[in-house]
């Protein structure tokens, strides 16, 4: 990982509005609602962003195996730690 996305997770950490999802192998940007894949290392791979779907239609489509597989432990820290993100703002 470069200097600048180093510098970008931590900020991230700091605020604590990443998440990291082990269950699905992914860190979720709580706040603009961005899915980023685990790299190898543990880190996030800031340059593969995907947007975080709300949509029920796409929940039965692509993203509903990515919801399936999520554990509970992380789907409750992603929805808890996203509520108390948009209590914040």
């Amino acid at each position: 990982m470069d200097l600048v996305n180093t510098f970008k997770l931590e900020i991230m950490k700091y605020k604590k509005h990443l998440v990291e999802l082990k269950s699905v192998g992914s860190f979720v940007d709580v706040i603009n609602s961005i899915v980023y894949p685990a790299n190898k290392d543990g880190t996030p791979d800031f340059n593969c962003p995907t947007a975080l779907s709300f949509d029920f239609d796409e929940f039965l489509d692509d993203d509903s195996e990515w919801w399936d597989a999520m554990s509970k432990e992380d789907n409750t820290l992603l929805w808890s730690t996203m509520l108390k993100a948009a209590k914040e703002c």
